[in-house]
């Protein structure tokens, strides 16, 4: 098991919880999902004849939102999303009724919002922004693909 220690410039630097030996990766090695980290936590690198290719990051992390416009009360029964960063500079989208010191959970693949720590509403309702918005952009993309043909039948492409 390997830990992500600290960063200089391009360089990532890893250590083997077990030997304690560090090692140096290119930003190019991390993947997206690598935004979500902070330092200490652990990962897996995936290495190929002692060369490192890829890491895996956890599943979810806990991180505190630093930048985001104020939240509105009563704003928890939309879909809308709001520019916000988190504690790592990455950027991602929240719902309204986040806030400035909210603690979320990062589902860290697709990179959405899982939970808010100690607040189950907000949780709750995080979970129905998130999937709100994922139906709305199905259905969009879903009648984008929709042709009619000479006879006023619809058929659907690339299904």
């Amino acid at each position: 098991m390997w830990e992500y220690s600290y960063n200089d410039g391009d360089l990532y630097y890893f250590m083997n919880m077990e030997t304690f030996d560090m090692v140096p990766l290119n930003k190019d090695a991390l993947g997206a999902s690598f935004k979500f980290i902070t330092e200490n936590t652990p990962c897996k690198l995936l290495s190929h004849k002692g060369n490192v290719f890829s890491v895996e990051v956890p599943n979810f992390m806990d991180l505190e939102v630093t930048q985001t416009e104020p939240g509105l009360a009563g704003n928890t029964a939309t879909n809308t999303l709001k520019p916000a960063t988190l504690e790592t500079g990455a950027e991602i989208k929240v719902p309204l009724f986040i806030n400035i010191g909210d603690k979320i959970q990062i589902d860290t693949p697709p990179g959405s919002i899982w939970a808010v720590q100690n607040n189950p509403f907000k949780s709750f309702a995080c979970s129905v922004a998130t999937h709100a918005a994922r139906i709305v952009s199905f259905i969009t993309d879903f009648a984008l693909r929709r042709s009619k043909t000479r006879k006023g039948v619809y058929y659907y492409d690339n299904l």
